[in-house]
């Protein structure tokens, strides 16, 4: 790849970040995220029970959910990333899906055909 190829890519992701890890007493839940060394937040999840209860939305109703996740609060413009892919994992008590996401542009080199891609996942 060489150096400036990978400069440009630890400009573009957080190679390097901190996990951390949250539990409330009472609360069985896990919370969790991945901090960059700038302090910006480049990921975040909460681990639910498999047998918590949820709504058992169609994949169109959970996408649309996601996608105005995505647009007000993370402020991504989708735009900018094609859609890859809906997985559905059906549980006792809700349906969750996992949504991927691929940028349109970002390759890793740009010049390689089968250079890497920058993916965004959406639980």
């Amino acid at each position: 790849m060489g150096l400036e190829a990978a400069n440009e890519v630890m400009r573009e992701i957080a190679l390097w970040h901190y996990y951390c890890r949250w539990v409330r007493t009472g609360d069985r839940h896990i919370y969790e995220a991945g901090i960059a060394t700038d302090g910006r937040v480049i990921w975040a999840d909460i681990r639910l029970l498999e047998e918590t209860p949820g709504a058992k939305l169609s994949e169109q109703q959970a996408r649309a959910i996601a996608e105005r996740f995505l647009r007000e609060h993370l402020h991504v413009d989708l735009n900018e990333w094609r859609f890859i892919s809906a997985t559905q994992n059906k549980l006792p008590h809700r349906l969750d899906y996992t949504f991927v996401y691929e940028h349109r542009q970002k390759r890793f080199p740009l010049t390689q055909k089968d250079a890497a891609t920058f993916r965004l996942w959406v639980k």
